[in-house]
């Protein structure tokens, strides 16, 4: 009766979502048609319900997970419209990610207060007990799920990311929920361990993400969620241990390293039976039944899937991934053009050893002269020099930008960009780089991360040591205006007794089985296609077949 009593005259929330029927009541007045608009007034929510007083702990966590209920499918929505976003709609995904961001820490925020309430013996902490593994495992999924948008978009990922994790496992621990399994949200597939929720964060950072594109990161994140439960964590490091993370600090899990100073909050994990089943997916991707049949459900193309699934198998690889070359501190400029045809210009003209503002009339006159009596009639490459003499040096200086080598190896460079983010940028685009003293070389972004001050760091990928401009043309075809002929980069200094070689050439000219003719300055080859080797937005790289010289 006496606690009857002390129930009645507590202090009442003064807030309007007091219980769970007002705060219903509230989220089905919802803008539900404007999932950007309406996720957005849930942060707000949430944050205000944190901020609130006078709530009795099962009534703030009870009305918590209602909205988190409510915000699922609408985030969801959301970061699908975000990872569908094209470059021409930047300050769109720029909304969108921080719209993302700000819900997913409210939701840590959120939670962090109801699991500290609980430590403390906050007013009715005993009530809440049942709902605690729910509870933890949703801040563990919160914290995750911030984590994986600072990733989409290339970080920084806050010091909070780390820290939240930290506090979120340690009162785990500390009350042996390790093992408890529950159903995230309605919707979920299966039961998952509190332990697998937390490894699924520590994963998807060992992933290397800064070397995927969004899509793949999202990706990842899926294929992290189908194999986590045969993840490993141990208080010690073993033969199953291939990366560790300490509670202790706010950083991401590093690699393990022999002979490194083991403290009481460290964990290490390892992916154990999680590569095998990968390996088990990689080898089933030309069965598409037996995937299916297997669990696994994925909206993606096979090449992409099976790519991925090397990354990642690499990636968790029990020993660490090699460099192939050392990195060694640099300093000096880059000037870099991107897309196909820049890279395209910029090649041919310094292997042409002339610059279009310098091209004077009698020069392209003597080259058309020379083209008529070599072969009977104006090349492509002459007529590429003309159309680009409308393009001055100072227009294509203008596209160029400058970055700021931090350093380089025998496969390429890492640079530094200026803090202006540029809309092209992403990973798998194509360059062209020139250093203070070189030439053009032609390389591709494998690498992309912001730091905190946004600075914008770019791993860059060289593809050749030793190129040059070639013609290529598909036999037995003539187009009206160039007879066929494309422009392409040849991976080597000539095809003299090559038996094979590989080209960069436009996206979409790469046809199976089809025959090619390739023009090296005066001599012709027959090649075929092999493979197409990698492809980007708006290139291919190709391996062929040399049949024979058709000088001969």
């Amino acid at each position: 009766m006496f606690s009857g009593w002390l129930a009645r005259i507590a202090p009442r929330p003064d807030h309007p979502m007091r219980d769970i029927k007002s705060a219903q009541r509230i989220l089905d007045e919802l803008p539900k048609s404007d999932t950007y608009k309406c996720l957005q007034e849930l942060s707000a929510w949430v944050e205000s319900l944190v901020q609130a007083e006078g709530y009795r702990l099962p009534v703030r966590a009870s009305i918590l997970k209602l909205l988190d209920d409510q915000g699922y499918a609408i985030q969801r929505k959301l970061q699908q419209e975000y990872l569908a976003q094209n470059r021409q709609a930047k300050y769109r995904e720029q909304a969108l990610w921080r719209a993302l961001v700000d819900y997913w820490r409210s939701l840590v925020n959120g939670y962090l207060y109801c699991l500290d309430a609980y430590a403390m013996g906050a007013r009715g902490a005993d009530a809440l007990k049942p709902l605690l593994p729910l509870i933890a495992a949703r801040a563990l999924h919160a914290v995750a799920a911030m984590h994986k948008a600072m990733l989409l978009h290339y970080g920084p990922v806050d010091d909070s990311v780390w820290h939240s994790l930290s506090r979120v496992w340690l009162f785990i621990e500390g009350r042996r929920l390790e093992t408890c399994k529950v159903s995230l949200y309605e919707h979920s597939q299966a039961p998952s361990a509190l332990q697998s929720e937390f490894m699924k964060c520590l994963f998807l950072s060992s992933s290397s993400p800064d070397c995927l594109l969004p899509q793949q990161i999202d990706l990842v994140e899926r294929l992290i969620d189908d194999v986590a439960e045969h993840f490993v964590l141990s208080h010690d490091p073993d033969s199953r241990s291939a990366f560790v993370y300490d509670l202790a600090v706010p950083l991401p899990p590093g690699r393990l390293v022999a002979g490194m100073a083991v403290t009481g909050r460290m964990r290490f994990i390892g992916p154990s039976m999680a590569s095998v089943k990968l390996q088990e997916l990689s080898r089933a991707l030309d069965n598409p039944s037996a995937i299916s049949a297997a669990g696994y459900s994925y909206i993606a193309p096979a090449a992409s899937l099976r790519s991925v699934l090397q990354h990642l198998l690499f990636y968790w690889s029990m020993t660490p991934p090699e460099r192939r070359w050392p990195r060694l501190p640099a300093f000096g400029r880059l000037t870099v053009l991107h897309g196909f045809s820049d890279v395209m210009r910029s090649i041919l003209y310094s292997k042409l050893s002339v610059r279009p503002a310098v091209l004077d009339n009698r020069a392209m006159l003597e080259r058309q002269k020379q083209d008529l009596d070599m072969f009977s009639f104006v090349t492509a490459e002459t007529r590429q020099l003309l159309d680009g003499l409308s393009a001055s040096e100072s227009e294509q200086e203008r596209r160029a930008e400058s970055w700021l080598v931090q350093n380089v190896s025998l496969g390429g460079y890492g640079a530094i960009l200026p803090t202006v983010r540029a809309d092209w940028l992403q990973i798998g685009c194509l360059l062209a780089t020139r250093g203070d003293d070189g030439d053009w070389q032609v390389g591709v972004v494998r690498r992309l991360q912001y730091d905190a001050e946004r600075q914008t760091h770019v791993g860059i990928e060289i593809l050749a040591a030793r190129m040059m401009a070639v013609r290529v043309k598909l036999e037995g075809h003539a187009h009206e205006r160039d007879n066929g002929e494309e422009y392409a980069i040849l991976f080597a200094a000539t095809l003299a007794g090559a038996s094979t070689c590989s080209l960069l050439m436009r996206a979409g000219s790469f046809m199976a089985r089809r025959q090619y003719r390739l023009s090296e300055l005066e001599r012709q080859y027959l090649v075929e296609p092999i493979q197409r080797l990698e492809q980007g937005e708006d290139f291919e790289i190709v391996e062929f077949n040399v049949l024979c010289s058709l000088n001969d």
